[in-house]
């Protein structure tokens, strides 16, 4: 990755630590402390303001990230693009099934572990995105050179997603039906890092008193969104987006934050991968290990999110070399062939579902 993409590793570094914080931040500490408290409130609050920006997030870095690909014969990517990210999918989703159900499980184990299980065969679970970035990636291979199509095509989805869902109804499954939102809602932020990349890379480097203003709009367009109800989710996409870009190259000029950038960004796919089923260990051995107070639970977080994901890379690199088939499709190795499985996604992924509820259908 030359110089000047430093800012796409901390971004992708950065979108996989939203997705543990999210992930620990709402499942796990409404699973490992009981009852309510303020600190528990707030950061469900943080986690609800972030929907807009986790996912366009990752998906816009995915885009582009995958610029060189797009434009490679099918035999050059289909192992790296399709293969290696559906058979982690399939392999990892039926290995969550049985944590998932010890964990969240509201009625019979089995039940809810062959639940789990199927969503191997609808695109859903935890592990959605690897699905979903497939389906992205093909769409704009097949568009590739019709860039304009591609991006109207997206756009049109987008804007026809709520309709869709909403047309949908209870015709279908649920898990189908959020899959399918999911696709027509994010394809676009795909798209959009697949064929403007350079438009991209302009706005990350904007200076640093965009950020301040976008951020602060930001804050106040989330309050009218969440507080009375207003429609401007599109907005919240463009200025957490924005944002997020232009702190992401802000930080890209210290060497600190590159050298760490670049090291979760090469390992986004075992973080997303590793850090739900431990955390789903976690919540079915630990109960209510957290004690309900505010200060405990404000600690809580960002102490599990540092320890998930610490944990996450140490296994992966524990394996490295000797495992790969965990992480990627696997291969007779050549020899002198590339070792690893290289870029990889970037990850949140999305949100645990959550016993009671379900997922945020957009997030």
């Amino acid at each position: 990755m030359t110089q000047r993409l430093h800012w796409a590793d901390i971004a992708k570094a950065g979108a996989i630590v939203l997705v543990v914080v999210y992930h620990v931040g709402s499942t796990g500490l409404s699973e490992l402390t009981e009852g309510e408290n303020a600190a528990k409130s707030a950061w469900a609050a943080v986690n609800a303001a972030l929907v807009p920006v986790r996912m366009p997030l990752f998906f816009l870095i995915s885009g582009v990230l995958a610029v060189g690909a797009i434009q490679r014969r099918w035999t050059e990517v289909w192992r790296k693009r399709v293969a290696d990210l559906l058979w982690p999918f399939a392999l990892w989703t039926l290995a969550f099934a049985v944590p998932y159900a010890l964990a969240y499980a509201t009625g019979g184990i089995t039940g809810t572990t062959l639940e789990a299980a199927s969503w191997t065969f609808v695109a859903a679970g935890a592990y959605w995105y690897l699905p979903a970035l497939i389906v992205f990636f093909l769409a704009t291979w097949l568009l590739r050179n019709t860039p304009m199509v591609l991006l109207g095509f997206a756009i049109a989805l987008h804007a026809a997603a709520p309709m869709i869902r909403d047309a949908l109804g209870d015709a279908i499954d649920p898990d189908v039906r959020i899959t399918i939102y999911r696709w027509a809602t994010f394809l676009v932020w795909f798209a959009l890092g697949a064929t403007a990349r350079k438009q991209i890379e302009y706005v990350a480097h904007l200076p640093a008193y965009v950020a301040v203003v976008t951020a602060s709009v930001y804050v106040f367009a989330a309050i009218l969104v969440y507080q009375y109800g207003w429609t401007l989710t599109p907005v919240l996409n463009v200025l957490g987006v924005v944002t997020a870009l232009i702190a992401s190259a802000q930080f890209a000029r210290f060497a600190r934050p590159v050298r760490l950038g670049r090291y979760l960004a090469k390992r986004t796919l075992p973080i997303y991968l590793i850090h739900p089923i431990l955390l789903a260990i976690m919540v079915a051995v630990g109960g209510s290990l957290i004690p309900n107070t505010a200060v405990l639970s404000a600690v809580a977080v960002p102490v599990l999110v540092v320890a998930l994901t610490w944990a996450s890379v140490k296994l992966y690199d524990s394996v490295t070399g000797r495992a790969d088939w965990l992480f990627r499709f696997p291969q007779r190795q050549s020899v002198g062939a590339e070792a690893g499985y290289g870029e990889g996604p970037p990850a949140q992924a999305q949100p645990l579902p959550r016993p009671a509820g379900g997922v945020l259908p957009d997030d």
